[in-house]
């Protein structure tokens, strides 16, 4: 069952019973990063959240969307985007943060949405980083589901 079957089974008297939700960040593949992250920053504006690091085998950068998070990263090193069918460039994810990410595991479990992979702390360097799991959207997009940053919990 993907997000979209699991909303209308919430529709069906479920709804509001569950975790909080609140969107945390976009997240965009992009095959020319410099070129992107120059367009985000320079002409769109948004601010540095976190300069570009080196991410497994991508850059990835956090930039201040407003109310919300633009991740924007590479492609892999060793892969070419348009030589990829699952390389395309665009918006790849979208993070949601919830405000207890056990009880939205039941929640996921109820509606029999798969978790695709996690819940896991990814190696991201950051201190705070929180554990995050993800699971298939009603169109084969991935949706992550992540803690508030450690320093938000108060721990």
């Amino acid at each position: 069952m993907h997000i979209g079957e699991a909303m209308i089974k919430a529709e069906s008297g479920a709804a509001g019973t569950g975790p909080t939700c609140v969107m945390h960040s976009i997240a965009v593949q992009t095959a020319a990063f410099e070129k992107a992250y120059r367009f985000y920053t320079e002409l769109v504006g948004l601010r540095v959240v976190r300069e570009p690091f080196p991410f497994k085998t991508r850059t990835l950068a956090w930039l201040d969307a407003g109310s919300v998070l633009l991740e924007l990263y590479s492609v892999r090193r060793e892969d070419n985007a348009a030589a990829r069918e699952d390389g395309v460039v665009g918006p790849d994810h979208l993070a949601f943060v919830v405000d207890d990410l056990d009880a939205m595991i039941l929640r996921l479990h109820e509606f029999e949405v798969p978790i695709v992979k996690g819940p896991l702390i990814p190696p991201s360097g950051d201190p705070n980083q929180p554990r995050v799991l993800f699971v298939e959207g009603p169109d084969g997009e991935e949706v992550q589901f992540r803690e508030p940053a450690v320093g938000a919990r108060g721990r």
